[in-house]
């Protein structure tokens, strides 16, 4: 048995990350990491563009406007966004302009059309207007050759709208994590199958695959295995070139059925650590086999989502080479709730709010699933520590809270 911190570091001495390229449209880009910086191949805008609805003019033709004594000037032409004319304006002329066309050449600015009587033939300006103003320059937004995303960012929605605001359809990016999931236990049944007597459905494989897929991985397998090692050997060997990371459930602490490390050291897995000296989930196995880490976890629900909070965000970090995915930890006061002292370090269900932290006060045991739906985040117990109302704590966040 080894400290959480220990066991984290064996397991990321063994991690490698991808270098991978894919090419991928935009479209599905969203939630991947891109292999290389991107760079904008033409300038956003690519001409002189309105920002208001108003009228284009020269800013010297109106230094002398005002409410009682106006500056009216002939409306010569119209352009709307999308008019593709060339155009060039003359000294003493307006031209009708709207949000996002194309300003005539010479012209030096806009005037709002609130700042006019709106005419349509000749236009009075009620004020002075600087050069520049709602004038949105060449390249104002992007410009050609700048540096749009560095590498190894992982792409957001606003991103997106970045890329393709400069034309860019495809980019290169990591090609995905890629994550294999077996559930294991003859008590598990997998969803939409009725339930026998003694069983319960598989929930955990669920739980994972959701977290891997929320950062773009891609869940290769997720199914069950009965406790039978030869049926687990034979998942493994169809899977293990396939991935870059194995998830198991159950099967890994000291009962008659928890078969898989035995059978992992049998087949000649690396064995890392097993057993971490907290709780829940003190009996979570690491290993490599075929150079490929195999994560072996709980089954206990609520421990089972505790060892993979504690090693898969840092895990797909270095695997993905994006700190970003780290497994976030903030210091919280304790505005609810308390603990009694404990002989082992233990991760305790709370939810964070806008004020701290609360202790989550129902059940705590691992298997107990239900009551993470108000709970949000787990405080970082350390042994012979109690906790309460006004104390400081670690807290490991589910998510982006």
């Amino acid at each position: 048995m080894i400290e959480l911190e220990q066991a984290q570091a064996r397991l990321d001495a063994r991690l490698k990350t991808k270098e991978k390229k894919v090419c991928c449209t935009i479209d599905q880009a969203v939630g991947c990491l891109l292999a290389e910086d991107v760079y904008a191949p033409i300038s956003v805008p690519q001409f002189c563009r309105s920002g208001m609805d108003g009228y284009a003019v020269f800013s010297a033709d109106c230094q002398t406007a005002s409410k009682d004594a106006p500056v009216r000037l002939p409306v010569v032409d119209e352009v709307l966004a999308g008019d593709n004319r060339l155009l060039t304006g003359k000294p003493g002329t307006a031209v009708r302009i709207m949000t996002g066309a194309p300003i005539p050449a010479g012209y030096d600015c806009v005037v709002c059309q609130e700042q006019t009587d709106y005419g349509k033939d000749t236009v009075s300006i009620f004020r002075p207007i600087r050069k520049g103003k709602n004038y949105a320059m060449i390249g104002e937004d992007i410009k050609k050759n700048d540096r749009l995303l560095a590498a190894r960012t992982c792409i957001t929605p606003p991103m997106l709208g970045i890329l393709a605001s400069a034309g860019i359809q495809q980019v290169p990016v990591i090609e995905p994590l890629k994550v294999a999931i077996i559930a294991t236990g003859s008590e598990l049944a997998e969803l939409g199958k009725p339930l026998s007597y003694g069983q319960i459905y598989n929930s955990n494989s669920y739980t994972i695959a959701s977290y891997v897929r929320s950062i773009g991985g891609d869940v290769v397998l997720q199914t069950t295995c009965g406790d039978d090692a030869d049926q687990f050997v034979n998942m493994l060997h169809s899977i293990i070139t396939k991935v870059d990371l194995v998830f198991t459930t159950g099967g890994v602490s000291v009962g008659k059925k928890d078969f898989l490390p035995a059978t992992l050291e049998k087949i000649g897995a690396e064995r890392l650590f097993h057993k971490i000296n907290a709780k829940p989930g003190t009996p979570i196995l690491a290993s490599v086999y075929k150079n490929v880490p195999v994560l072996s976890l709980s089954g206990n629900p609520f421990a089972s989502l505790v060892n993979f909070h504690l090693f898969f965000w840092n895990t797909a970090a270095r695997l993905m080479g994006n700190p970003g995915f780290s497994l976030k930890r903030k210091q919280l006061t304790v505005t609810s709730g308390q603990m009694a002292e404990t002989n082992i370090r233990r991760f305790i269900r709370a939810y964070k709010t806008d004020n701290g932290v609360e202790i989550y006060t129902k059940v705590h045991q691992s298997s107990v699933f239900s009551n993470l739906a108000s709970s949000n985040c787990v405080i970082d117990q350390p042994v012979k520590h109690p906790i309460t109302v006004g104390d400081k704590v670690d807290v490991y966040y589910w998510q982006d809270v």
